[in-house]
């Protein structure tokens, strides 16, 4: 029988061990490696020799095992409790696997998680990346990644940040694709609130820009206010002064249209008189004179008598005496006769019987805006009717003049730089220097209407003393 031949040891370090173990044995118990020995206790030996390998391969076994174990743990417990979630998905998108951080993520236990598809948990508002993440981590794109919004079981929304990781093959030839999710709700909070934070200063800043600004141009303002105040001022004590002027020239004027009214009824009339009377003398001696003479005595006279009449006109024209004789209401009915006379327009007069108890210089107002707007009237109203009511509303004097004629753009007329019509802001001063107003309105088919109203200031007369 041919001996079997002897295999090599993988391990002569292990062998070597077992041998100096049988070595280091009690001398009862341990076999001599002797070549002479009988085959049997060379059997015997190598028996021994491989069972204390075994038991050596045992022992390094059971280390590996523990160690392998504790390695297990260790992973375990890293990636269970890793700060991300771990998810492992299918190429349907379905998850295979997940770790406990990922489980506290969607706020689902882990066995009900299994199985279901992680777009699920993708919210409705959320940017639609998340198909794009899975095809390209499904195309073995390197390291996707996406922000995507996830619903929280029970919970309020959060925004997660997805990376994606190479396949890994298992059993059965299926692959599976790691994706770690990771909670940047606080990332997110933070970046909005530096945008934020951006925003707020770069309004700060142009705030601050607008407010140098703005004290500029309110400094320029004030400026230009002041500059404003003091030329509105300059500009109303020049309207003081123009009015006061103005009613100077007014009141001059007045004087000098009564003195001239007096010297032509006084001086000139009578002078005109005075040739009549000596035209007519010389009229009586005419039977002695030539029939020529006669007759340029006679044209003489006729040219005195019309010149009369004219200066009196005139006179009348500038201040008629009886203003100052009779008193206003036989001057306006004389005036407005002889305005009938001359126009054609018929005019409707009435007042009260106390208008003549007013002060002289209010008198003239009156009668001069009377004069004023029927001269209007007359050339540019082109009316047929003409009413004149003068009364007493408590401590006032009204005097409405309405006419049926055309109207006019009374605003425009006041505005108007280059106007022709200076009777109405003549009309206006004459009131004002007596405390009055003046008020117009023209609407067309209703005529105008003039209102001047000034305050009723009777003449004040003296108390008669009794006599002793």
């Amino acid at each position: 029988m041919r001996a079997k031949s002897k295999k090599p040891n993988p391990n002569p370090g292990l062998r070597e061990c077992a041998e100096s173990r049988i070595g280091s044995r009690p001398a009862g118990k341990r076999t001599h490696l002797d070549p002479k020995l009988p085959t049997p206790d060379r059997l015997i030996h190598e028996l021994q020799v491989h069972q204390i390998e075994l038991e050596l391969q045992n022992t390094e076994l059971r280390e590996v095992r523990d160690r392998m174990e504790r390695l297990l743990q260790k992973f375990t417990e890293l990636y269970d409790f890793a700060p991300v979630g771990y998810f492992s998905l299918d190429e349907q998108g379905r998850i295979r696997e997940v770790n406990l951080t990922g489980s506290v993520l969607l706020n689902v236990e882990r066995s009900r998680l299994i199985g279901t598809r992680l777009a699920r948990f993708i919210a409705p508002l959320s940017p639609p990346v998340f198909p794009i993440f899975l095809d390209r981590l499904i195309s073995g794109a390197e390291k996707p990644t996406c922000e995507v919004i996830l619903l929280k079981a029970g919970g309020r929304p959060f925004w997660a940040n997805c990376h994606g990781a190479m396949a890994v093959e298992l059993e059965e030839s299926h692959k599976v694709y790691r994706v770690a999710v990771s909670d940047i709700t606080a990332f997110k909070a933070a970046e909005d609130a530096r945008r934020r934070l951006e925003f707020v200063t770069r309004t700060n800043r142009e705030l601050k820009e607008e407010i140098v600004r703005r004290r500029a141009v309110e400094a320029s303002l004030k400026a230009s206010e002041r500059n404003t105040t003091k030329l509105l001022r300059d500009s109303r004590r020049m309207q003081d002064m123009l009015r006061h002027l103005s009613r100077g020239v007014l009141q001059a004027q007045e004087e000098e249209r009564k003195r001239i009214s007096r010297e032509l009824h006084d001086q000139i009339t009578q002078t005109l008189v005075g040739i009549h009377v000596q035209l007519e003398s010389l009229s009586r001696e005419a039977s002695t004179l030539p029939p020529k003479l006669r007759q340029r005595i006679t044209q003489t006279q006729r040219l005195v008598e019309a010149s009369v009449n004219i200066v009196r006109e005139f006179a009348r024209e500038l201040r008629p005496s009886v203003l100052d004789d009779l008193g206003l209401i036989a001057s306006l009915r004389s005036f407005l006769k002889e305005f009938t006379e001359r126009s054609g327009i018929r005019v409707r007069f009435s007042t009260f019987a106390g208008l003549d108890q007013l002060k002289s210089d209010r008198r003239i107002v009156l009668y001069r805006v009377a004069q004023s707007a029927l001269t209007n009237v007359f050339e540019h109203a082109k009316a047929s009717q003409v009413s004149i009511d003068i009364q007493q509303e408590g401590e006032d004097i009204r005097m409405r003049i309405t006419d049926d004629g055309q109207a006019f753009n009374v605003h425009q007329v006041l505005t108007d730089r280059h106007g022709k019509r200076l009777g109405i802001l003549g009309m206006r001063e004459r009131l004002e220097m007596v405390g009055g107003s003046l008020a117009i309105t023209s609407h067309p088919g209703e005529g105008t209407t003039v209102l001047a109203k000034l305050p009723f200031h009777r003449i004040t007369r003296p108390h008669a003393h009794p006599t002793s």
